[in-house]
């Protein structure tokens, strides 16, 4: 467990379960732990890990479980459910943050921080989208999108974060701009 009470001391920490770790302490903690870490990438395999643990009192290791960023919301539901019932030490790890507040709330330690420095060019909102158009492809994965928006424009992630996705979307984004 030297991976994670270093993990814990470089960004001042405290040991306390169920934690969550998002980003770079994330990637801190993968790199430089022995950890048995599961992963989870879909409904069916979070199914799996609440079946097999659920009813076991205490392992010699905490759980481990990343990879949330691919859940869905009745995949973070079944989570939120086994994080309130289940007495085992849990840290849900993740490179992107998408808790949901009741998750948050159920966590003892949430510890965050970003993966790569951002530096923004401050396009305005037609460059940065064609500039992010340029970057990624068109099966990039959707918080790549968000990421580059933040880096590249971030008023284009605040537009198109606050526009409805209605048949009218791009009319509003492009009267917008």
């Amino acid at each position: 467990m030297e991976g994670l009470e270093t993990m814990l001391r470089k960004y001042k920490s405290i040991k306390q379960f169920p934690m969550g770790v998002v980003g770079e302490p994330y990637r801190d903690l993968r790199s430089s732990s022995e950890l048995p870490i599961r992963r989870v990438t879909n409904n069916e395999e979070l199914r799996d890990l609440i079946a097999q643990y659920t009813g076991i009192k205490s392992l010699e290791t905490p759980l481990l479980v990343e990879d949330l960023a691919f859940l869905s919301p009745w995949g973070l539901q079944s989570l939120l459910k086994f994080v309130e019932d289940t007495r085992l030490d849990i840290i849900l790890l993740s490179t992107y943050d998408n808790f949901t507040p009741p998750l948050l709330s159920r966590l003892k330690v949430f510890i965050k921080a970003p993966i790569e420095r951002t530096n923004s060019n401050f396009l305005d909102a037609g460059r940065g989208r064609d500039r992010i158009d340029s970057i990624l492809s068109g099966d990039s994965h959707v918080l790549d999108r968000v990421r580059y928006q933040g880096r590249e424009s971030p008023i284009l992630y605040y537009n198109e974060k606050n526009v409805p996705r209605r048949p009218n979307r791009s009319k509003f984004l492009s009267l917008i701009e």
